[in-house]
C-alpha cells in the first residue's frame, strides 16, 4: 500500500477536521485552559476551510488508497529586520496528525519529509514546530525528523 501526500484543499476540511479529533482531544485534556475540547465537526471543517484559504498557510494530507490518514498543517512566517532580530523566513509546523490505526508506519516523517522538499523549492531554510512536554510521541517524532530544542518556554500561575 503506497503513500501519496499531496496539498489539501478546501474540499480536504471534513478530513482533516476527522484527522485532528484525536489531537485536538488530547490537547484539551491536557490544557484545558488553553485548548478547546469542542467536537462539532461543522465548525471544525470551516476552520480548516478558512485556514486554507491564508496565502502563508497550507496542509499536506497524506493518503493510503485514496483515504485521508493523516495531514500536517503548516504556515510560513517571514520577519522584518529590526533593532532586535535579523530578517528571517522560516515553516511553522502547527499540526501533525495520523489516524490511529495508520500510526507508527512512517506517516507522519513522510509528511515532514514532504514538507522539507517544498520549502527547498521555496528557499525556505529553517523548519519549526512547538510541541508540549506531555507529548512524548510528538517529541519523539521531530528527534526523529532532525529538529532539535532551541528555546524552552515556561507557564505557572501569577
Amino acid at each position: 500500500m503506497s503513500l501519496a501526500i499531496r496539498v489539501a484543499t478546501a474540499a480536504d476540511a471534513p478530513a482533516l477536521a476527522t484527522l485532528n479529533r484525536d489531537v485536538q482531544a488530547l490537547h484539551a485534556a491536557a490544557h484545558p485552559q488553553w485548548f478547546s475540547p469542542l467536537d462539532e465537526p461543522a465548525v471544525m471543517e470551516a476552520w480548516f476551510a478558512e485556514a486554507l484559504e491564508k496565502p502563508d498557510q497550507a496542509a499536506l494530507i497524506a493518503e493510503r488508497e485514496g483515504r485521508a490518514i493523516g495531514y500536517l498543517l503548516h504556515e510560513l512566517i517571514t520577519r522584518e529586520p529590526g533593532p532586535i532580530h535579523a530578517a528571517y523566513r522560516y515553516a511553522m509546523i502547527h499540526h501533525v496528525a495520523v489516524a490511529e490505526q495508520a500510526r507508527r508506519q512512517g506517516v507522519a516523517l513522510a509528511l515532514i519529509d514532504a514538507l522539507r522538499a517544498r520549502l527547498r523549492e521555496a528557499q525556505v531554510t529553517e523548519l519549526r514546530v512547538v510541541h508540549f512536554t506531555f507529548n512524548d510521541a510528538s517529541a519523539r517524532l521531530m528527534q526523529r525528523a532532525g529538529l532539535e530544542p532551541i528555546h524552552v518556554t515556561v507557564s505557572g500561575p501569577v
